[in-house]
């Protein structure tokens, strides 16, 4: 999705919110002036959120809005096949440059994570050669504490292509999230570090330094 059309949406979508139920199929039905594409996409995001409540609630209340627009603002809607074999099943996370999310690979018939970057930035070639070496880069580094990296694939989108890599599925928590919660022992602390130091030994052992090494980016 574009930055001029997530704009485009997020108008609609802020509108709608505040139109009476009643009215909103046909203020709908104005605002995309014959734009079917956007219609479903908006119908389908009050489809998905209307279940909760958040729609009934006054807007100075909604405080689930800004996930609702980050949703808005990516490529894909779940359910959406990628490269005609990858289908989106949920987000798991939001970055500066992209998302990753949770596919099933219809063809290997398995779960994986998959990292997209979104369509203004991947208009750059530089961005998606870097994003390439990314993936040749992690396929070097072969150890059991760190993701491990399969492929790098391009879906082509209405609104220009989307760039991504699948990559192993881990199912756990970050590192961050632990520690916002609890106070770490010294021995759990001390069985972290070790694991990370591992990894990080591992990737230094092919050349290559970690850009990014936080626990935000450690999953446990």
């Amino acid at each position: 999705m574009t930055a001029e059309r997530y704009q485009q949406v997020k108008a609609i979508f802020l509108e709608i919110l505040d139109t009476p139920r009643a009215a909103r199929e046909s203020v709908l039905s104005l605002r995309c002036l014959g734009d079917s594409e956007l219609e479903s996409q908006i119908l389908r995001m009050l489809a998905e959120v209307d279940s909760s409540g958040i729609l009934d609630l006054p807007a100075v209340d909604r405080a689930e809005l800004q996930t609702l627009l980050d949703r808005i603002h990516s490529p894909f809607l779940s359910g959406t096949i990628l490269a005609g074999r990858f289908r989106i099943e949920r987000a798991l996370g939001t970055g500066g440059m992209g998302q990753v999310w949770e596919a099933f690979d219809e063809e290997l018939r398995e779960r994986v994570a998959i990292k997209t970057i979104r369509p203004e930035i991947a208009a750059d070639p530089r961005i998606v050669e870097r994003f390439k070496r990314e993936v040749l880069n992690a396929r070097r580094v072969t150890h059991r504490n760190v993701c491990r990296v399969y492929d790098f694939f391009v879906h082509a989108a209405l609104d220009g292509n989307v760039p991504f890599l699948t990559m192993q599925l881990l199912r756990g928590e970050a590192l961050s999230e632990l520690l916002r919660r609890e106070r770490l022992s010294r021995s759990l602390s001390r069985r972290i570090l070790d694991d990370c130091a591992a990894a990080l030994t591992a990737a230094h052992q092919e050349g290559l330094i970690h850009g990014d090494f936080k626990p935000g980016n450690v999953m446990l």
